[in-house]
């Protein structure tokens, strides 16, 4: 386990947060070093990344290594992205990579170095030159036959009683697979690393300026920074010397908690990489933190969600979430109009409604 900066605390540290505590043989061996509703708590509460150590051992997903996922998908295919080894200093987005759609064995055979036969539509890449990511994978349509296989996932554990495989995702790449610094709105985000390791950098809510924002690539849930963090053009973004990492290589075995709005690049390190991941809806989650007064803005949220009123929707979150909780202006629509656009007739300042409070007593 390698994190930066590395304090301690008594079952934790924060590089957030990083529990310890010694191997698991058995849930009934031994206790987990949290109990679910102490990994609730912090998950919901914490303001930085989050590494929990010797929660999922017991998982049948933490043993989904690559010969098991050959195994069990057999002949499926999956959606490869195939990017470049070579690193420039501009940030190698999606739509600047390939794509083969192959199965768990050929990706096994191309990566050993196998015949072109034996690794399908991988051979015409050079292994040694490119990397491959099958990312993005929803676990409930992969094993859609196989429905045995989501009970493998328990986000239980962590206090999300029902959350499991069909509310998961799974990331398989070869060494050097990455995706682009962004950040979702998703929500939070819960990380098991499976097999090999992955580096993530991650940089706070408030480095958002250095980083460069950027809406191409257009993607929905995501907003991407025009910065290779990792090999940073400083001539062309000098304000990006300001932005602070927090990086950590994630071993088999850990859950790293992505906090809302942390943006995070992410690389496979070790030849190959498996691993599988869940997003919280945190508003889903925190209705019942909220006061009675606020109990609504679910409701206004999803409906304003559907119409696609990004700006609005994102401001809102902004004044629900931000870390001391400080609102200084929020508009909500009005239920009864929220059929049309937003405008300034019809809508709601709450502003002079909210709590000020700048000691987290809303996750208490």
């Amino acid at each position: 386990m390698t994190v930066c900066p590395l304090p301690h605390h008594r079952r934790y540290t924060l590089f957030t947060v990083v529990v310890t505590a010694p191997p698991l043989s058995s849930r009934d061996a031994v206790p987990k070093p949290f109990t679910p509703q102490e990994a609730r708590d912090l998950i919901l509460g914490v303001a930085r990344p989050a590494v929990f150590l010797n929660m999922t051992d017991d998982w049948p997903a933490s043993r989904w290594t690559l010969t098991r996922l050959c195994d069990v998908l057999q002949e499926q295919t999956l959606r490869f992205r195939i990017g470049r080894r070579k690193m420039d200093t501009e940030p190698q987005f999606e739509t600047q990579c390939d794509y083969v759609d192959g199965t768990i064995r050929q990706f096994q055979e191309w990566i050993s170095g196998n015949c072109q036969e034996e690794s399908g539509p991988f051979g015409r890449f050079d292994s040694a030159e490119s990397w491959a990511y099958a990312d993005y994978k929803y676990l409930a349509l992969l094993f859609k036959d196989k429905a045995e296989m989501l009970q493998d996932v328990s986000w239980a554990d962590f206090g999300f009683p029902g959350r499991d495989g069909r509310d998961s995702t799974l990331w398989v790449g070869s060494r050097g697979a990455n995706t682009p610094c962004h950040i979702d709105s998703y929500g939070c985000n819960l990380v098991l690393q499976v097999q090999g390791r992955k580096k993530w950098h991650l940089f706070p809510p408030e480095d958002t300026t250095y980083l460069y924002p950027t809406r191409i690539p257009y993607e929905e849930s995501s907003i991407f920074s025009k910065v290779n963090v990792v090999n940073p053009d400083q001539q062309h973004y000098p304000a990006f010397s300001k932005a602070r990492p927090h990086v950590v290589t994630l071993d088999p075995g850990q859950v790293l908690v992505v906090p809302r709005r942390w943006w995070h690049y992410v690389e496979s390190v070790d030849d190959v990489t498996v691993s599988v991941n869940s997003w919280l809806e945190l508003i889903m989650y925190k209705t019942d933190k909220i006061p009675t007064h606020r109990m609504q803005w679910k409701i206004v949220l999803e409906s304003i969600n559907k119409m696609n009123y990004e700006t609005t929707l994102l401001a809102i979150i902004d004044a629900l979430y931000i870390e001391s909780y400080e609102v200084t202006k929020i508009y909500l629509v009005r239920r009864s109009e929220i059929d049309r656009k937003p405008t300034q007739e019809n809508m709601i300042d709450y502003s002079t409604n909210v709590e000020k409070n700048t000691n987290d007593s809303l996750l208490e």
